[in-house]
Order: structure tokens, then sequence, then C-alpha cells
């Protein structure tokens, strides 16, 4: 399907960053194949456009395209009497990029949902470390907030790793 949506998604899309982009262009190539989008796809054009600049940079190596998808099929499913209103309404003829902005919101909190629950599970990639080191004594005191120790209160030094397990920290070794 060539559309004025397609167009606008495709610029929007090729303006992104590589990985985001590639990301992005795969989704837009599904939405105008996929049957689940047949008739809709305008609609689902216009929503992501309106959402790209709110999703998070994390979405590609958390999220496959196919969830992404389902996500907005799920959500253009269940709101179609609410978008259907809305796109014939005189709010709309008024004011489109208002409405396409509200819709694109309601799709964005869908998608931050699905991401705050991965974080909770603990399986959120976001490329930060899992585990963190911490040795001491730390015997700088110019550096706020560690005081510092006496020689009898100073004990060999030790290192201590801890990694998030199920969204806590834990002490996982002990080395002295």
């Amino acid at each position: 399907m060539s559309s004025p949506y397609l167009s606008v998604i495709l610029t929007k899309v090729r303006e992104l960053e590589d990985e985001q982009r590639q990301y992005y262009e795969r989704v837009v190539t599904s939405i105008d194949s996929v049957k689940a989008f047949e008739n809709k796809q305008n609609v689902a054009f216009m929503i992501l456009a309106h959402s790209l600049n709110n999703l998070p940079d994390i979405l590609p190596a958390n999220m496959p395209e196919k969830t992404f998808l389902s996500h907005i099929a799920k959500y253009l499913h269940e709101q179609r009497d609410y978008i259907s209103k809305t796109l014939y309404s005189e709010k709309y003829i008024l004011d489109p990029q208002k409405i396409a902005h509200e819709l694109s919101e309601g799709f964005t909190a869908r998608i931050a949902t699905d991401i705050l629950e991965q974080y909770a599970a603990g399986t959120l990639e976001t490329g930060e470390p899992k585990s963190y080191s911490f040795r001491w004594p730390y015997t700088d005191t110019e550096e706020f907030p560690y005081e510092e120790l006496s020689d009898e209160e100073i004990d060999d030094d030790k290192e201590v790793t801890i990694e998030i397990i199920n969204g806590e920290f834990k002490i996982v070794d002990v080395e002295k």
C-alpha cells in the first residue's frame, strides 16, 4: 500500500540511528503486509509516527518485532470504537496533530507497561552491568562520605561481588 502515511513514517524512521532504524523499518514493512492490519495501516502508521520519539531506545533489544506488532494490533482492536469516533469527529478536523498525539500516548503507555514488567522480572536488557564490585578499606579521606579508619578498624582488603537477581541486589561472592 502506498499512502502519504507510509511516506511520513518512513521519513521519520530513516532519521533514526542504525539499530533503531532497522527495527522500525521491519515493523513498518510488516504493518504494510500483515493481514491483521488490513484497512488499518494508515491509523497504525499515524500512531507509530507520533510514538517514535517517546518509545524507549532499549526497545529493539527487548521486544521482538512480532511482540511490538501484536501490541499495535491489540491497541487498534481495543480502541477501535474510540479511534473511529475520534478520526471522524470535528476535533480531528480542527486539530489532527493533537488527536494523533493522544492516540499515540495510549500506545506508548502500553509499550511502557510491557518494558516495566520486564524490568520488574529482571529480564530487561539495559546494557548496564549486572554485577558490581566493591573493595575496602577505602582510605582516601578526601572523598565524601568515607571516613578515615584507625589501623585496628581496618580489615584486610576485601572484594565483594553483588549481582542484580530478580530486580534486587544480592551478595554473590566475598573474597578476602
